[in-house]
């Protein structure tokens, strides 16, 4: 899978869950749902992610 905006771009290799359960990263399939690390996407296309304890909620913002 690739996600890009403008001329940024992150490719990710659908790894098997097992896999993710060992320790590696990045996307995977379960149960016929794909899931993608928002991070490293987000991150790698020019926005900011972060944790507000207070408000319980993952904030993502376009980098400055």
């Amino acid at each position: 899978m690739t996600v890009s905006k403008g001329s940024n771009a992150i490719t990710f290799d659908i790894e098997s869950y097992k896999d993710v359960t060992n320790g590696q990263r990045g996307a995977f399939i379960l149960n016929g749902t794909s899931y993608f690390p928002l991070t490293e996407i987000a991150q790698q296309i020019g926005y900011t992610v972060k944790w507000d304890g207070n408000e319980k909620l993952i904030k993502v913002s376009m980098s400055s």
